[in-house]
């Protein structure tokens, strides 16, 4: 993934408040939804994916601690303002259609949504 490409991938979701308390964040909001985003389905299957591709994500995001548990992606997304993801993911769609007909695969960079091998 190019440096541009995460820097798309970060800026879709900015403006999203991280909702937790700061002595329970273990990982940053923004790692959270780019994992989340990356091709999987479910949070034990989006838990299973970033293992699939630690090594990839790893060299792009702060994991110091590990890809988050399925519990964590549930938890954070159930604290997320709704409006507010939404809002920000149709902003970013917005501003590509053209490019991408809608699609939110196509937002994303070849080597994140490809499957694990």
């Amino acid at each position: 993934m190019e440096d541009n490409d995460l820097r798309v991938l970060e800026s879709l979701f900015a403006q999203v408040e991280d909702p937790r308390m700061e002595r329970t964040k273990r990982h940053r909001l923004r790692d959270i939804i780019i994992l989340a985003i990356c091709g999987a389905e479910g949070w034990v299957e989006i838990e299973e994916f970033g293992k699939a591709k630690e090594a990839f994500f790893t060299e792009l995001l702060d994991l110091s601690n590990g890809i988050p548990s399925h519990d964590t992606f549930g938890r954070v997304f159930a604290l997320i303002d709704p409006k507010q993801f939404e809002a920000s993911f149709v902003h970013r769609t917005t501003n590509h259609g053209e490019n991408n007909r809608g699609r939110t695969r196509d937002l994303l960079p070849d080597r994140c949504v490809s499957q694990p091998q």
